[in-house]
């Protein structure tokens, strides 16, 4: 449930020092990542030429996902720094 989430992803976080605008996109993204992934791969999908989504490694497709995100469900960040 999103609740779990957020309190593991605070977790994880507590481990490190992490600006609060650092952490608030990050939850942000790894938010949007989850509850759209079905869309996002979809995306990843149409544009991938010859390329099966479950070729990528887990860490590349991750970060795909992570960038598919940010440019899609993020319109306060400019597409030239996404």
């Amino acid at each position: 449930s999103p609740n779990n989430l957020e309190k593991d992803f605070k977790a994880h976080a507590d481990h490190f020092v992490i600006p609060k605008e650092s952490f608030d996109f990050a939850y942000r993204l790894v938010i949007q990542v989850i509850f759209n992934i079905e869309a996002i791969d979809e995306l990843i999908k149409k544009q991938a030429e010859n390329w099966r989504i479950e070729r990528l490694g887990t860490v590349e497709r991750s970060f795909l996902r992570m960038g598919v995100a940010e440019l899609v469900y993020f319109k306060d960040v400019p597409a030239a720094v996404s």
